[in-house]
């Protein structure tokens, strides 16, 4: 193996001993030497990639994320004649059904967003960071099918979008933090409730006059 790929390992097992160690500790009990005990590698190799916790913090934030994008939906368009929300059962089913396995990177972000505010780190700062630019990517998806198809009725399609955005990232948060206590919730039924909630959005959307929904929406900003 050459340097450059050992170092690489180092790094990698670093990042995967501080992502365990956070999500079963906190930011706060998270030390360098639980992160070296866990890894089995010495202090020096972890300040040779990371000037402190809160740089590698941040990095495996990084790390994680970039692993999730992968398995992330591949958000398509809705075809002609099909149904916005049958697409979207299938763009989510595989997701959803992945993800009591797939979540490490929302575990350690939640372990951040519950950690006290007394300052932001730079992990919980990026977490927030990239938790809003996937919120962004669902509500852009959401309005350009709801423009392409109508289905927003008089009411902005951006507005419901937004609406719609929360509501699907809320959902995944209640799930994964199902999956951490081990309720063991049926990823398939949840999603078959929160697929009939989308509808039924869409068809108070369709129903009602703009400028009606602007509590609701409000409320769910806060």
């Amino acid at each position: 193996m050459t340097a450059a790929r050992r170092s690489g390992a180092s790094r990698e097992r670093i990042l995967e001993a501080a992502a365990e160690v956070v999500s079963e500790h906190g930011y706060a009990g998270t030390t360098i030497a639980r992160i070296t005990e866990r890894c089995g590698l010495p202090a020096s190799s972890v300040y040779w990639f990371f000037e402190d916790k809160d740089e590698l913090l941040a990095a495996v934030v990084l790390h994680h994320y970039e692993g999730w994008l992968e398995r992330r939906p591949q958000w398509r368009p809705v075809g002609p004649g099909e149904d916005l929300v049958a697409v979207l059962d299938e763009l989510l089913r595989p997701w959803f059904r992945d993800l009591g396995e797939a979540t490490a990177y929302l575990r350690l972000g939640q372990s951040l967003l519950l950690e006290p505010r007394e300052h932001d780190s730079a992990a919980r700062t990026r977490f927030v960071a990239l938790r809003r630019e996937g919120m962004q990517v669902f509500e852009e998806w959401f309005a350009t099918e709801l423009r392409r198809s109508g289905a927003a009725g008089e009411r902005p399609p951006e507005e419901v979008a937004a609406e719609l955005a929360r509501l699907l990232v809320v959902a995944t948060d209640g799930l994964v933090l199902s999956h951490r206590a081990g309720e063991g919730l049926d990823s398939d039924l949840f999603l078959d409730l929160l697929l009939d909630t989308v509808a039924e959005v869409l068809q108070g959307a369709a129903d009602r006059p703009a400028g009606t929904a602007g509590d609701r929406t409000d409320r769910m900003g806060r």
